[in-house]
């Protein structure tokens, strides 16, 4: 855990950089991790507009799994988004300990057969790519949905409450 109000520090060895600079779905897994881990931030930070502080204070520091779990607690995503949250996640995980993980990996394809996308269909290391980048859309979708949905309903609160004034 870092330090208070200090960024936790990412080591990385050269040998693990090379791999996700030359690596295109290792690179998507990363940077899409990255989005859905704001998207959270969002949604959570936007339900307690009036304590953003300590808001931010909670979820600095935690792991997607977390704040998804937070997030679901709250009722602001479904169990299914929740669940799938949790496998992606452990995806990103295993590309993130090895400078060798593909889509063909059986531990990723454990991962990818949990996704609901995937339920009652063939994953095979040709499609696990596509049921994982499926997945991943689906829960960015949801989540901007709630955002969008969240920040009209704010919108219309301070506009009735300027015009009340």
């Amino acid at each position: 855990m870092a330090a208070k109000g200090k960024d936790p520090k990412v080591t990385i060895n050269r040998k693990h950089w090379d791999y996700l600079l030359e690596d295109q779905q290792a690179r998507r897994v990363f940077l899409r991790n990255l989005t859905l881990n704001q998207e959270l931030e969002y949604i959570i930070e936007e339900t307690f507009p009036q304590r953003i502080r300590e808001v931010k204070k909670l979820i600095n520091g935690i792991n997607m799994v977390q704040k998804a779990r937070l997030a679901y607690i709250l009722g602001l995503i479904d169990k299914i988004v929740f669940n799938d949250l949790k496998q992606l996640h452990a995806v990103r995980n295993i590309f993130a300990h090895s400078h060798t993980a593909s889509f063909t990996n059986i531990k990723v394809l454990k991962f990818v057969r949990k996704l609901s996308i995937a339920k009652g269909q063939e994953v095979t290391e040709k499609n696990s790519y596509k049921f994982y980048e499926d997945a991943e859309l689906t829960c960015v979708n949801h989540i901007t949905d709630v955002h969008a949905k969240r920040s009209q309903k704010l919108s219309d609160v301070y506009a009735k409450r300027k015009s009340k004034a």
